[in-house]
């Protein structure tokens, strides 16, 4: 074969590798195999004579200045922050960007959802199901519920997280005339409340909660109820559709089911409202009266 017919007359000619003169191990176009190489005869020439003082090193056992374990050591390097870490940091960032959003609404404005006693509650109590009783606000917000039950006789206590939201609750209570005690306090690890009640209600906190909160509310909610506590709960409720999934703090409503799956084993459970319309955002809601059941249950 011709090897120097026209297709080839643009190939270059190769050039020669100089193994007997490489390039000196100092220029910046040093190779990695180079690189081995040289550390390769600093091993086979022994150990590098070190300053007064300073102790003394094995080949090939040269010294981590990061962790100060020698090279060779079987001993593993130390790990770098854990996945489990990064994603705690994540969550605590983003839980105090979601409470400052709460304090800034509260602070400076009126919040789109304090809108007065709500609708489920009244009925619930001008129908005489709910009595006066010792009674808890779950996320009580500005204290519409709060001072709605305090008025119909209720001996009640307001929870929420956000100061603001407790500021304006115990202005309004006072302007009202009636006595609430209104705590500032975080419903996933609750520690200025201690006792059961009566009736506890949460108007949307539960389904603001990410899924991962959800159970540590439970947790610290349950211990604040005895057999026979009533306990009313409103929610957003519906499937949730692909682009909903893809809007960044999006609250993540009730699935279908989970208020009977999360809180079936402790309460019976009553749905008394709720409706879903896809042509409304948010599309759905749910109301659910439980019942605590008794410890043998």
């Amino acid at each position: 074969m011709n090897l120097d017919g026209p297709h080839n007359q643009s190939l270059p000619a190769r050039r020669a590798c100089p193994r007997s003169e490489p390039e000196s191990l100092s220029s910046p176009r040093t190779t990695w195999a180079g690189r081995c190489r040289r550390a390769a005869l600093e091993d086979q020439k022994g150990p590098t004579p070190l300053p007064s003082g300073e102790p003394g090193r094995t080949p090939g056992h040269r010294k981590s200045t990061d962790t100060g374990e020698p090279a060779g050591s079987s001993r593993p390097l130390a790990r770098p922050a854990t996945d489990e870490a990064f994603l705690s940091k994540t969550h605590v960032d983003g839980a105090t960007a979601i409470k400052l959003f709460y304090e800034v609404m509260y602070r400076y404005s009126r919040a789109p959802w304090d809108i007065g006693a709500r609708e489920e509650l009244v009925s619930l109590v001008e129908s005489g199901r709910i009595q006066p009783c010792r009674a808890i606000d779950l996320g009580c917000g500005t204290g519409a519920n709060t001072i709605y039950l305090a008025q119909r006789g209720f001996d009640v206590t307001g929870i929420d997280y956000a100061e603001a939201a407790i500021e304006k609750a115990r202005v309004r209570a006072r302007d009202s005339g009636v006595q609430v005690n209104f705590i500032v306090d975080d419903l996933t690890n609750l520690r200025h409340v201690s006792g059961t009640f009566d009736f506890l209600l949460d108007y949307g906190v539960l389904d603001d909660l990410r899924l991962h909160q959800r159970e540590p509310y439970l947790q610290n909610m349950l211990p604040l109820t005895h057999p026979s506590s009533r306990y009313l709960l409103w929610g957003f409720e519906y499937t949730m559709r692909w682009w909903e999934r893809l809007v960044p703090f999006y609250d993540i409503p009730f699935y279908p089911g989970e208020v009977e799956a999360r809180f079936g084993g402790y309460f019976e459970i009553e749905r008394i409202a709720g409706k879903v319309d896809y042509s409304k955002w948010p599309p759905g809601y749910a109301a659910y009266l439980m019942t605590r059941k008794g410890e043998a249950q």
